[in-house]
């Protein structure tokens, strides 16, 4: 579910059973300008119907930059907690958003999806 406005929601929930969520993420849109940039901030995560087994502030942010002929999306993930508990999750983070990007990547590839500037 997304609330696409300054102060909006976004929440997602995947897993491999539809009815009973692996993971649960939510948080606020705390920045939106469509096309050009999306904050989340005030995250609450949930593993297997659990919080997190340590104490952080997440936020991410996606900006996007187009030029003629192609746009350029960063992404940063910000907020782990410098202790040796958040490790396994900072590693799923991490590849998860590879795995995401890339399948992003794909689809506007094969669906030659319009650049707006």
């Amino acid at each position: 579910m997304v609330v696409p406005d300054e102060d909006g929601v976004f929440a997602l929930s995947w897993g491999e059973n539809p009815d009973k969520a692996d993971y649960i993420a939510a948080a606020k849109i705390s920045e939106f300008k469509p096309h050009v940039k999306l904050t989340l901030s005030d995250y609450t995560y949930l593993a297997d119907n659990e919080y997190l087994p340590f104490k952080a502030k997440f936020k991410v942010k996606f900006r996007i930059h187009c030029e003629t002929k192609y746009c350029v999306l960063k992404l940063e993930h910000s907020g782990f907690p410098k202790k040796s508990e958040a490790d396994q999750f900072y590693s799923d983070c991490e590849s998860g958003w590879e795995e995401n990007l890339e399948s992003l990547k794909n689809l506007v590839e094969q669906e030659n999806v319009p650049v707006y500037s």
